[in-house]
């Protein structure tokens, strides 16, 4: 990047790291995206409960999600308009009733957008969060739509701290493709809530998942 040239902000920047990849994002991301799948099988649906997922990508985690629950309701939102179309593309080849939106204000206001303003039981954070510089105030959001008794799903890097240095060395060079970056703000944020919590980590601290019910 020319150093007199802005930098790219958070749209513009998924859209120029997924240009090309999100058309085989499905296919490899389960080499990267590792304690995904867990969570996942960790998040229990009832009939017309309401699911957002923040930075949803594909939809395919929704769209895996619905197949197991399909009398629920679910929304998607992603600053990327690439990876979007994509994702409108699968959900509708699935004929699901997935509501998707393109966000274009703050990160963080997603509510406005969905016309929506009773909140969500569950609401899903995959591998997003680490990629956001400041995270907290769309963590902070997130919580803030959950409806008494709703939980917060995470699943996303951790500190890598049980890893062989050399390997350690190689994740990093990895993730740093993709302007990742481990922030410990994030749980620390959680643990300060009086809320349940549950951590759980996966493939020597490479990724955790966390699940957060309001109290």
């Amino acid at each position: 990047m020319n150093p007199t040239q802005a930098p790219d902000t958070l749209p513009e920047l998924m859209d120029r790291i997924y240009r090309y990849e999100r058309y085989i994002f499905d296919l490899t991301r389960p080499l990267y995206l590792i304690g995904r799948d867990q969570m996942l099988n960790q998040i229990h649906i009832l009939p017309n409960q309401k699911v957002l997922e923040i930075g949803v990508g594909t939809a395919r985690n929704l769209l895996k999600l619905y197949k197991r629950e399909i009398e629920a309701h679910y929304y998607g939102v992603d600053v990327s308009k690439m990876m979007l179309e994509l994702a409108e593309k699968k959900v509708r080849e699935k004929k699901a009733p997935i509501k998707l939106k393109l966000l274009t204000a703050p990160v963080d206001q997603y509510i406005t957008p969905l016309g929506l303003n009773e909140g969500f039981d569950h609401i899903i954070l995959s591998f997003c969060l680490t990629m956001i510089p400041d995270p907290v105030p769309v963590l902070q959001a997130a919580l803030a739509s959950l409806r008494p008794g709703g939980t917060l799903h995470i699943a996303d890097y951790y500190d890598l701290a049980k890893l062989p240095p050399s390997l350690k060395k190689m994740v990093q060079k990895m993730t740093a493709r993709y302007h990742v970056l481990y922030r410990p703000e994030v749980l620390a944020h959680l643990q300060q809530l009086p809320g349940k919590l549950s951590i759980h980590t996966v493939l020597f601290h490479v990724a955790y998942c966390a699940h957060y019910t309001n109290s």
